[in-house]
C-alpha cells in the first residue's frame, strides 16, 4: 500500500486523539495536520465526520480529505452524512468537479 494509507490499526489511535479534543476547532486543527501526510479512506473520513456536529465542519473535512482519498469512487457515500439539501448538493458538485 502507499505509505500514506492509514490502516485500521493505525486509525484507532488517531481517532482517539481527535475524540480527546473538547472543541470542534481543536479537532479540525488536528485533522488538518493529520490529513497532510495521511490518506484516509471513505469509511475513515465518515467516522471522523461523526466527531463534528455541524455541516460546515463536515464539509470542510470532506473537502480537505478528498485529494488524498484512495477510494474517491466511494466519496458519494459521504453525502448522506450531511443534513441539509444545500450541503448535499454542494458536496455532489465538489465531487463531480473532481475536488474543485
Amino acid at each position: 500500500p502507499p505509505p500514506c494509507l492509514v490502516t485500521d490499526p493505525d486509525f484507532q489511535p488517531l481517532l482517539q486523539q481527535i475524540k480527546d479534543k473538547n472543541f470542534a476547532t481543536d479537532k479540525m486543527s488536528l485533522v488538518t495536520l493529520l490529513s497532510k501526510d495521511r490518506c484516509f479512506n471513505v469509511a475513515q473520513i465518515k467516522t471522523i465526520s461523526k466527531e463534528f456536529a455541524f455541516g460546515e465542519d463536515k464539509m470542510k473535512l470532506f473537502k480537505m480529505c478528498y485529494a488524498n482519498c484512495p477510494d474517491k469512487n466511494n466519496y458519494y457515500q459521504l453525502v448522506d452524512e450531511l443534513a441539509f439539501t444545500s450541503e448535499k448538493d454542494e458536496l455532489r458538485r465538489f465531487i463531480n468537479a473532481g475536488g474543485k
